[in-house]
């Protein structure tokens, strides 16, 4: 009856990792009630500023050295579909049990059809091998021409929407990155982004910026002023500021 919930009593699962939990609480009619949602859990250690969740207006212990409030310990519900103003709520029912949330859906398998893979190779290139024929050979290696014809047609699919100015680069995978860190180079600072939403314009030199938080971007900025995790911008905080104090 229990498969896959696993008991708070138990072990409570990573901090901040949003999980799926069961809620017990008595209305005021005696009856008991369950309810399930997605909830995340703080410990009491982690501060608003090293938090990979953005929090607004919460009521915990003040953190001199980073300027911010520590998130009280217990669970919270992230609210992903509310008004930008509006981010976490704490959950003041008794939490029982919890369990991984499943991974999220993809329309038929969510298997792109590819022809090619790639084979990452420490200090080569990557190697590429076709997929679509009797073996997995290395590019052109056992292809036919009916392989090569597959191949080069995938190509220039790809190619004719670059040209048409239909195919468009996403610089993170939506739906799996909620939080991303912007290294401000004028006050050398960092600063969370919420990645939940992102809106994308086209030039009519077909260059693509993108405005994520109410802060504009270019793919190119990835990895120079916008980072997916936080130890790279605070890596690259640190190479900027060594050359300004150089």
């Amino acid at each position: 009856m229990n498969k896959n919930w696993i008991s708070v009593k138990e072990r409570l699962p990573e901090v901040e990792k949003e999980v799926l939990i069961c809620a017990v609480s008595k209305r005021s009619d005696g009856k008991e009630y369950k309810t399930i949602t997605t909830a995340l859990y703080e410990d009491g250690t982690v501060s608003e500023v090293n938090s990979c969740w953005v929090w607004m207006d919460i009521d915990g212990e003040w953190d001199e050295e980073n300027d911010c409030r520590i998130i009280p310990k217990g669970w919270w519900e992230y609210r992903h579909f509310n008004p930008d103003e509006v981010y976490n709520n704490v959950i003041d029912e008794k939490v029982v049990a919890w369990m991984p949330l499943p991974e999220p859906y993809k329309e038929d398998g969510g298997i792109m059809d590819r022809v090619t893979k790639r084979i990452k190779r420490v200090d080569k290139d990557d190697l590429i091998v076709y997929t679509k024929g009797k073996y997995e050979d290395t590019i052109p290696a056992e292809m036919t021409k009916d392989d090569i014809r597959t191949a080069l047609k995938r190509l220039a699919e790809y190619e004719d929407l670059e040209e048409q100015g239909m195919f468009v680069k996403i610089p993170y995978a939506l739906g799996k990155v909620d939080i991303l860190y912007f290294l401000d180079e004028s006050f050398c600072d960092i600063y969370k982004l919420n990645a939940s939403k992102i809106e994308l314009k086209v030039t009519p030199s077909s260059k693509a910026t993108y405005t994520i938080d109410c802060e504009e971007f270019c793919f190119e900025d990835f990895g120079k002023t916008v980072f997916l995790t936080k130890s790279e911008a605070e890596a690259k905080l640190k190479e900027l500021t060594e050359r300004m104090e150089g």
